[in-house]
């Protein structure tokens, strides 16, 4: 595939590549035995700020910031929320959702807020549902969960997410049977 032929390039096809890339490696980072701290530290953190001055952060920006044009928020971001995430799952959120049998109320809350604060918030408590098995670990699509964080702060952004997301939660089957 070339640039210089508009007919094949497609960009947004090479921003999920590279952001796959850039959220796998974080997550390997995050989850490297001999770095338990930083899990540690990124997952006791209750807002994007607090994660600014815990070592997860700066393993973040190192591998996020050439990935995404994101502000530090963002980044910080997605670097808590992949310290939830025990299992790349490499699903839609809303087919992961459905498949783990979220409510489609929790589901609806989680993609109608509009303050990106209360959507790490949801999205976490979320991701607590997201058990894989009877186990204890967490397993969810981390790219998937990665643009809707980093695609949160923007209007347009939002409304191209709760369109994908909601789509795949009912066809996955999430939606609550009619009496």
């Amino acid at each position: 595939m070339s640039v210089s032929d508009p007919l094949s390039y497609d960009p947004t096809k090479n921003r999920r590549s590279a952001l796959e890339h850039g959220v796998a490696e974080l997550h390997a980072r995050i989850h490297d035995p001999d770095c338990r701290g930083i899990r540690a530290s990124l997952r006791r953190c209750g807002r994007p700020e607090d994660a600014f001055l815990s070592p997860g952060f700066g393993v973040a920006a190192g591998v996020l910031r050439p990935v995404l044009n994101s502000r530090n928020v963002e980044i910080a971001s997605i670097a808590i929320v992949l310290s939830e995430i025990d299992r790349d799952l490499g699903e839609n959120l809303g087919q992961r959702a459905a498949a783990c049998g979220v409510s489609y109320a929790r589901v609806l809350a989680l993609m109608s807020t509009e303050s990106p604060g209360l959507f790490l918030r949801l999205l976490r408590s979320l991701l607590q549902q997201l058990r894989i098995g009877k186990s204890t670990s967490v397993g969810a699509p981390i790219t998937d969960i990665a643009d809707h964080v980093a695609c949160w702060r923007s209007k347009d952004g939002r409304d191209r997410l709760r369109g994908h997301t909601l789509a795949a939660f009912a066809i996955a089957g999430g939606l609550p049977a009619k009496t």
